[in-house]
């Protein structure tokens, strides 16, 4: 073999042994990183817990690095060794060897491979090449090549990989959780793992849940110590669960959707994770439920959707069809108790039942995989057939004490059969006896199928004849459409009216008689200190130049005052009314008394005139701008307007003690007349023997008929007490005497009434009630004759002063005329001053007589003491007028006077003729409904027009002029022409307050109207001038054919309002039976709104009724 084979052989070995050292040097390398990174790794987890991430990390970094080292220092090293892949070269290796063999080889090895290379390259010079090469190798390969790659060298890396390796073998066996688990946990970098906790979670909750349901989780804990606060960690979210007690926890996972895992973490510990199962569950798609309700409710078949909660009526029949995903079954419970089921087809189910009881059901869809499903829970409500309900609230005027208005409500579940108003009327005595007086019934109209309705009731007690002193019990009365059971009946509470007695009654009107008189009297009084702080302001004014706050202060607390004594006024006029309302609706009235009050309540109204309401509202409007001359105007305008409303407040005193008096009388004649049929009806009881079967009942009654009889006796000395109150007393009759008489005899026969002698007690009846008719006939008498004289005292009183009153015009229209005549600077001025003074005396008598006669005749309209009140005004400013030279003026005032005197004396004529009527006819004022300005017809005022145009014709004739009053001288042709326009304008006066009552009821007053009243002014004044024409008797003509036509046109309209039939009678009442019936029609209007929505349920169309009742 050759040196340089040989040398080649060497290289070869020694590249082998180079990576042999390699491979030992990487193996001992590989094991000291892999149980150092293994104990370095281990240990961290150990005792760091690291997460999934970190321990991702540390996982494959430590694979990572294991297989490069592995790879690098291992693989390679081997693979070079058996020479696969690439390896180093023989000149690699020769400069190996050459560092290792420095002075020995140096660069031998690498020349000879130099040199064979070289030699390959030229092969001419191959013997030199050879023998250089044989002689370098021959050098080389006496060297030990294996010693340059000393293997013991590795020795000093064997420590790293030994240590670890010991202390993990150490740790293996002493501890081996430290080595195992964290390894564990490494290799399984995917699993979460808690370190070591006090305590542990179980899940008691279902693993398992419903997709698109709710799930709710509950964990408990147990150790040594419990969680205070547990969260549930769910796709990264962190949700704190609720605390059920200590340990256990809850939260609910909504909406499931598909399979989940989640974590709990609690005190800084993380388990888990908790897997939970979606699964598709049994469901209900629909449901339907058809409800036959029994025919007699008139209830429509009613079907639902989806709506489980029902209500029935007992007996209904019901019917369910459940719907529900193919693969489900379906379980009905109905109280707990399984129902049998009718499968239609797949997914469809069938229940039916009938309504007898209230009931729950439950319905549950299920599958043979998973169980129960969906499940439904309802209740039905199942409607008894119940009581009808009944409720009336009363409205009842405490002045109209006979007219009984009810309001009801009444509702049931199906309808009604009837609704019914009961009534009956006990006297005292079968009260007291408890005796069971039946009712009476009435049958009422509503609308039988309308469950809940509103009625109304009007109840006239004056139409069942209900006497004063019985007692009225009534009630309502509503029965149901209960066929099953029968018809139920339900009643609405006892209403009881009790009747006043009469002497109740007289006793109730006579106190508020009273409290009116005080309350005229005080009036009067309020009246006077007004006029005398009128007087004391005029004083004040004269002293100043200035009106002062103080002046208007006055002034304001009279228009204050003014409006107190209006309110007054009004308050004692309707106090008034309503006492005789009262009084007058269980006992008919004498027709007289009515009239006057009807007279006197017309008086009450004009205590107040219109002209003194508009002086205080101008005075009010203007107060702030009137000046000192204004105010003193209008303090005489108050003046005279506050002392007429004294007159009138005393006129009304003294007609209303009048009236009163009067009207004690009659209805002392009246229960004296009444009183003596009882005395009768009880005599007649004792002779035929049917006062011995109940003595007792006889006695009682005799002595209702002594206490009433006392009752008499006091009205009749408050008849005579309030005679004695009268400005001039009447001549009465003393009947005293024969009342003690009827007194003893109704005490003497109730004395032996009491000892049961029915014999012995008969006379004295007798005699008591011949007694009572003859003090009734005596009564009957006397007020005959005091009316009769009243009224002849009366007629002899205004003849008297017509004829003053005739006197003064004329002297006045004298006067006047001389005054326009009258030099201011003659010396006769004087005398015309004087004799308008005593005209002035002379009215200021007529004036006295006047106030005297109007406050016992109430034919004297309240104006006659106005129109007097106005002569006495101007009479003073005319004299004022004249005394300053102020003729002009004076002689307009002086006409003023004249035309009141003449108005006064057509007033007063007026009334002589009313006064003289009723002495004709023997009876009260008032019976003749065409007398007074309030009863004038165009047929009267056509009758006095065509007396007075044939007066007026005879006049133009030339015919004897008219004889005065009472066979005195005949007029003079001045004063028959006075007495001729006089009555024109009493005529057209008249026609002026029918075109105003026209206007006011509606019927309308045309421009007719007015023109007569034009033309009749015409007529005045052509007669105040004496001037008596052709044009001015066409004129009359024209007048009386226009009166003529007007009276014809109210023919007609009476006529057409008798055939329309309307008769209108006590408009006091303020909701009669017509009221009543509008609101029944409009009860129907509103049943209208209420029957808008046909397909509302039962239920609610319940509620909506219930809510219109509570409106209305």
């Amino acid at each position: 073999m050759q040196p340089f084979d040989i040398l080649l052989k060497k290289i070869d070995a020694f590249i082998r042994r180079y990576y042999l050292n390699q491979l030992i040097k990487g193996s001992l390398l590989f094991g000291a990183g892999l149980f150092i990174l293994f104990i370095v790794f281990v240990g961290i987890e150990y005792f760091g817990y690291l997460s999934t991430n970190v321990r991702f990390v540390l996982f494959y970094s430590f694979i990572a690095y294991n297989l490069f080292v592995l790879t690098r220092y291992v693989m390679l090293p081997f693979l070079g060794m058996i020479r696969i892949g690439k390896t180093i070269s023989p000149e690699d290796a020769s400069k190996i060897l050459a560092k290792y063999y420095p002075e020995e080889l140096n660069d031998k090895v690498t020349n000879v491979l130099q040199l064979k290379k070289f030699l390959n390259e030229n092969p001419e010079n191959v013997q030199l090449i050879m023998a250089g090469i044989d002689q370098k190798a021959k050098q080389a390969i006496v060297l030990p090549f294996q010693k340059a790659i000393p293997l013991k060298g590795n020795l000093r890396f064997l420590p790293y990989s030994l240590v670890p390796l010991l202390i993990i073998t150490s740790f293996f066996f002493i501890q081996p959780a430290f080595i195992i688990e964290p390894a564990q946990r490494i290799v399984q970098y995917e699993v979460y793992f808690e370190r070591p906790t006090p305590f542990v979670f179980q899940l008691e909750s279902e693993d398992k849940g419903f997709k698109n349901e709710d799930l709710e989780i509950i964990v408990s804990a147990s150790g040594d110590v419990f969680p205070t606060e547990t969260f549930l960690i769910l796709n990264g979210n962190r949700y704190r669960m609720s605390t059920i007690q200590n340990g256990r926890f809850k939260h609910t996972i909504r909406n499931l959707q598909s399979d989940l895992q989640f974590f709990l973490e609690a005190q800084g510990f993380r388990f888990g994770p908790f897997h939970i199962s979606v699964f598709e569950k049994a469901s209900f798609h629909h449901f339907h439920i058809r409800i036959v309700s029994p025919e007699y409710t008139n209830i429509p078949d009613e079907t639902y959707t989806n709506m489980g909660d029902l209500l029935a009526i007992r007996g209904a029949e019901i019917t369910w069809d459940f719907f529900t995903n193919q693969q489900s079954e379906m379980v009905f419970f109905k109280e707990g108790k399984e129902k049998p089921v009718e499968k239609i087809r797949d997914g469809q189910f069938r229940v039916e039942t009938r309504a007898g009881e209230s009931f729950k059901y439950q319905v549950f869809a299920q599958d043979a995989l998973h169980g129960r499903g969906d499940s439904l829970s309802y209740f039905v409500n199942v409607q008894q057939d119940a009581y009808p309900r009944i409720a009336v609230e009363e409205h009842r005027d405490e002045n109209l004490l006979a007219h009984l208005f009810y309001r009801g409500t009444i509702s049931d579940d199906f309808g009604f059969t009837a609704l019914r108003f009961y009534y009956r009327i006990l006297d005292q005595a079968q009260i007291n006896r408890g005796e069971n007086v039946p009712f009476f019934s009435e049958k009422l109209n509503i609308d039988l199928y309308l469950r809940n309705q509103t009625f109304y009731h009007y109840f006239d007690l004056n139409s069942v004849y209900v006497k004063p002193g019985e007692t009225v019990e009534v009630y309502f009365e509503v029965v149901d459409n209960d066929i099953i059971n029968g018809p139920k009946s339900s009643r609405s509470q006892l209403f009881t009216y009790y009747i006043p007695t009469e002497e109740e009654i007289l006793a109730d009107r006579r106190r508020a008689e009273e409290e009116i008189k005080e309350g005229l009297s005080d009036g009067a009084g309020e009246v006077r200190d007004a006029r005398d702080q009128i007087d004391e302001l005029r004083k004040r004014l004269l002293e100043t130049d200035r009106v002062g706050w103080e002046e208007r202060e006055a002034l304001q607390e009279l228009l204050e005052k003014r409006q107190q004594m209006e309110q007054k006024m009004d308050d004692i006029s309707r106090q008034k009314k309503d006492s005789e309302t009262r009084s007058e609706q269980f006992r008919e009235s004498n027709e007289r008394i009515k009239q006057k009050q009807q007279e006197l309540q017309k008086l009450f109204d004009e205590v107040l005139s219109d002209e003194m309401r508009d002086l205080f509202e101008q005075i009010q409007q203007e107060l702030e701008n009137l000046n000192r001359d204004d105010i003193y105007e209008m303090l005489d305008r108050m003046d005279f307007e506050f002392r007429d409303m004294e007159l009138q407040l005393d006129r009304a005193l003294e007609m209303f003690r009048q009236f009163a008096m009067e009207r004690l009388l009659q209805e002392s004649i009246d229960r004296l007349e009444q009183l003596a049929e009882e005395q009768s009806g009880l005599l007649d009881e004792v002779q035929d023997g049917t006062a011995d079967q109940n003595p007792d009942d006889a006695t009682q009654k005799q002595e209702d008929i002594g206490d009433a009889f006392d009752n008499i006796k006091d009205m009749l000395e408050e008849f005579r007490e309030t005679n004695e109150l009268l400005s001039r007393p009447k001549d009465i009759q003393d009947t005293q005497g024969q009342e003690d008489a009827i007194m003893d005899d109704i005490q003497n026969a109730l004395e032996q009434m009491k000892m049961q002698d029915m014999e012995n007690a008969a006379p004295f009846m007798d005699g008591a009630g011949q007694k009572m008719q003859g003090l009734a006939q005596d009564l009957q008498q006397m007020q005959q004759q005091m009316f009769q004289d009243a009224l002849a005292e009366d007629a002899r009183a205004i003849r008297q002063i017509l004829e003053n009153l005739l006197r003064s015009s004329f002297a006045q229209e004298d006067l006047m005329l001389n005054t326009r005549q009258a030099n201011v600077n003659d010396p006769r001025y004087t005398e015309l001053i004087r004799e308008q003074r005593k005209i002035q005396s002379d009215m200021q008598m007529i004036e006295d007589s006047l106030i005297a006669l109007s406050k016992r005749q109430i034919a004297i309209q309240s104006y006659v003491n106005r129109e007097i009140a106005e002569i006495n005004m101007h009479l003073e400013q005319g004299i004022n007028m004249l005394i300053n030279r102020r003729r002009h003026q004076g002689a307009s005032r002086q006409q003023l006077v004249m035309t009141h005197i003449n108005n006064l004396a057509l007033l007063l004529n007026e009334s002589l003729q009313d006064v003289q009527q009723q002495m004709a006819m023997g009876m009260g004022m008032g019976d003749d409904d065409q007398q007074g300005p309030g009863g004038q017809s165009f047929q009267n005022l056509r009758q006095m027009q065509e007396q007075m145009n044939e007066m007026l014709e005879q006049m133009r004739q030339g015919f004897e002029p008219m004889p005065g009053e009472a066979g005195e001288s005949p007029m003079s042709l001045s004063e028959q022409m006075a007495r001729m326009a006089a009555e024109q304008e009493a005529i057209r006066n008249r026609l002026r307050e029918l075109a105003d009552e026209m206007r006011d009821d509606g019927s309308g007053a045309n421009r007719e109207l007015e023109q007569l009243q034009r033309d009749m002014e015409r007529t005045e004044l052509d007669l105040l001038r004496k001037e008596l024409s052709q044009q001015t008797m066409m004129r009359q003509e024209r007048i009386l054919t226009r009166l003529l036509e007007h009276e014809r046109a109210e023919m007609e309209r009476e006529q057409e309002a008798r055939r329309e039939g309307t008769t209108a009678e006590d408009y006091e009442i303020s909701n009669p039976e017509d009221i009543f019936e509008y609101n029944r029609i409009r009860e129907r209007e509103v049943e209208m709104l209420r029957s808008m929505p046909p397909g509302l349920r039962p239920f609610y169309r319940t509620l909506v009724e219930q809510y219109f009742l509570r409106v209305e």
